[in-house]
């Protein structure tokens, strides 16, 4: 199987603990099929309703891409975003966290935002 056949039925319910092994390796190597698959956000604007998928917008895109080249060259993810208003960076590093916190056990995670 390869990471894009996975779906959201498996990652919801997988058939047998092999395909949840497969599930979890790949969500390990792609943390974005979680996220989207699974997670839901606040909207900005009140109207939409309680709550939507989350779907990376371009800079959350970008951030991410950068932490997955970062991650296959095998080197630490360490990223400074300045100035990053309204940008959803904190949201991301969120998702990313608990994606991190419910697939690995002992994890420990936090995020420091300075005003």
């Amino acid at each position: 199987m390869a990471v894009n056949t996975i779906t959201k039925e498996m990652i919801l319910r997988p058939k047998d603990l092999d395909e949840a092994r497969f599930v979890l390796e790949c969500i390990n190597k792609d943390p974005m099929l979680l996220i989207e698959a699974c997670f839901q956000v606040r909207p900005k604007d009140k109207s939409q309703g309680k709550s939507v998928p989350f779907m990376f917008n371009i800079g959350q895109q970008y951030a991410y891409d950068c932490m997955q080249r970062l991650r296959r060259r095998g080197k630490p993810v360490r990223i400074l975003i300045l100035k990053a208003r309204q940008l959803g960076m904190s949201t991301l590093a969120t998702a990313l966290q608990l994606v991190k916190a419910v697939t690995a056990s002992g994890t420990e995670c936090f995020t420091i935002s300075l005003n």
